[in-house]
């Protein structure tokens, strides 16, 4: 029989008694799968709320650490999408040079910062340049350096010994 022609009794007729049963389980199988489309959905924007929105007394409402579990594998967003490694302090690098002038004294010049005079490559240059950010990544590793010695290390690193 044609999807498309209504069925026909054994006369020819169209059959009335027989109750479209089949379009009664499309429609209701068609709107179990929308509520649960719509459910899970409604669930996901409201974990996205949560989620990226700055930590309030709402994200209780999730249970444990059900919202962490649901985000963190595939759909966890951060402000690190926009910047993803962006400065996790506030660095400054600081140099100064000794000259010798004519007589052999040492003249040592004003401390400026090196961060600063590199910023400024930064700031409305749509196509910075590398040297933009040199003093930012030294900066950076001096402290993880400083932060990787002993107290006692800090100390002896402190008393400022010209010539390292």
């Amino acid at each position: 029989m044609s999807v498309l022609s209504p069925e026909r009794d054994a006369e020819g007729g169209i059959d009335d008694a027989t109750p479209p049963e089949r379009g009664k389980r499309r429609t209701r199988g068609a709107r179990i799968a929308l509520a649960v489309v719509a459910l899970v959905t409604a669930w996901h924007i409201f974990a996205s709320f949560l989620w990226i929105g700055p930590p309030t007394p709402l994200r209780q409402v999730v249970p444990g650490n059900l919202l962490t579990q649901y985000m963190i594998p595939w759909l966890g967003q951060s402000w690190s999408v926009f910047a993803p490694e962006p400065i996790n302090g506030d660095y400054d690098l600081k140099i100064r040079a000794v000259l010798a002038d004519k007589g052999g004294a040492e003249i040592a010049t004003e401390w400026i910062s090196a961060v600063d005079a590199e910023q400024k490559m930064l700031v409305h240059n749509l196509f910075p340049p590398r040297a933009s950010n040199l003093a930012v990544k030294q900066a950076s590793a001096l402290k993880g350096a400083w932060d990787a010695l002993t107290p006692e290390q800090q100390k002896i690193a402190e008393l400022n010994y010209p010539g390292f």
